[in-house]
């Protein structure tokens, strides 16, 4: 599950992948499904994974893989505690660190805290984490900030859980649930 604050968006999706979550991306043959409360989840052509959008924040899923075999396999996601900038910072210094507070809950066991700064010129894209359980602030490094150029930069802040799904197949998977909050436009000066 993944949470969309700028679109205010739920995405629920599934991958499905041959051999390891490192094989070809899979479309399931009929009769295997995979549904999310009972809705199907339709396959992205383009994409080649499964997606189904829900209106607002969507606050858990359970999700029903059925094999071709008629193997079933169910798997909750719960979503992730909500996170968003304070909309106090619109300027940042590229000489110094900055250590960003957000909104919301501390980091809790499992999960990770990113902030990625997109400058606007190539390849000056810096991301920074967090996951030091209680945590609630992310250092800004000034080695990392020295790499953006000296205009407006989109911040982005995302939580992120990742871990073992419950039931699956010999090959395995994970669950996964983000948060995204609003992104924030911040001018870097010197």
């Amino acid at each position: 599950l993944e949470y969309n604050s700028n679109q205010d968006v739920t995405f629920a999706r599934s991958n499905f992948h041959f051999s390891n979550a490192f094989g070809t991306k899979l479309e399931l043959v009929s009769p295997a499904e995979i549904t999310v409360d009972g809705d199907v989840i339709p396959f992205k052509q383009a994409l080649a994974y499964y997606e189904k959008e829900y209106n607002g924040v969507k606050n858990s899923g359970d999700f029903k893989y059925v094999d071709v075999d008629g193997n079933t396999f169910n798997n909750t996601v719960t979503m992730v505690p909500s996170i968003d900038f304070d909309g106090t910072l619109d300027t940042i210094s590229r000489s110094s660190n900055y250590m960003l507070t957000w909104v919301g809950d501390p980091v809790q066991t499992g999960e990770v805290v990113t902030v990625t700064i997109d400058g606007s010129g190539e390849n000056d894209t810096q991301i920074f984490t967090q996951s030091g359980v209680g945590a609630t602030d992310i250092n800004l490094t000034q080695n990392q900030l020295a790499n953006l150029g000296l205009e407006d930069a989109t911040f982005y802040i995302r939580r992120s859980k990742n871990v073992a799904a419950q039931e699956v197949t010999s090959a395995g998977g994970n669950v996964i649930a983000r948060y995204d909050g609003q992104p924030s436009t911040v001018y870097v000066e010197p």
